[in-house]
């Protein structure tokens, strides 16, 4: 599953974008997920502040099912890059692309975090182990949980073009479990815990 790495904080880091993913439908919550209310916050909030929190810069929060009310929890976060992918139902990797179309400009970037609107456990000191294990010689820099590998995910700028190339409702998770001898991991386990139905919220609830 490639290399358990534990690295040392960096003073000379790399410029990191991010793109947090709050597009979807929600079809298994039964409403939007993304305007649940944990500890006073929307989820997709806490996402947002989660990456800006983590000095990744850009970042680019795609939205889709019920756009408007994504971005209104949002709001006072000035810096933020707010992209509608009017494509949401046709999958994850159309919320990929319009991410990083949002990030073609900004060349000085050397990687991109993806990050999803779901996983609220995921704290700015989760991020900032796989920022710090991101280097020239690791370029794909995962989380590992439950004996897997996933998102949140660190990729080198050099991988955007092959991210592309991304169909369906196929997603980072995907792309990254095909390169796994490529792939740098760091132990998450609070990476595991997503939001897919009612009674996820409610366990997690309690641990937030």
């Amino acid at each position: 599953m490639g290399r358990i790495r534990h690295a040392s904080r960096s003073e000379d880091r790399s410029v990191i974008a991010c793109i947090v993913l709050a597009a979807g439908g929600s079809s298994r919550f039964g409403s939007a997920k993304q305007l649940q209310q944990l500890s006073g916050e929307a989820l997709a909030h806490r996402a947002v502040r989660t990456a800006m929190e983590s000095d990744l810069s850009p970042v680019v929060l795609v939205t889709g099912a019920n756009a408007d009310e994504v971005q209104a929890v949002v709001s006072d976060y000035d810096s933020l890059l707010i992209i509608r992918n009017h494509e949401w139902q046709a999958g994850l990797a159309s919320s990929i692309a319009a991410g990083l179309g949002a990030l073609e400009h900004h060349s000085a970037i050397d990687g991109v975090m993806i990050t999803l609107a779901d996983q609220p456990l995921v704290t700015s000191s989760s991020l900032g182990q796989l920022i710090d294990a991101f280097d020239a010689r690791h370029r794909i820099v995962a989380s590992g949980y439950n004996e897997t590998i996933g998102v949140p995910v660190v990729i080198g700028r050099e991988h955007m073009i092959d991210l592309l190339q991304l169909a369906g409702d196929r997603g980072a998770a995907a792309w990254i479990k095909e390169r796994v001898e490529s792939v740098t991991v760091v132990p998450l386990p609070e990476a595991a815990v997503d939001i897919d139905r009612p009674d996820d919220f409610e366990r997690v609830s309690g641990r937030a």
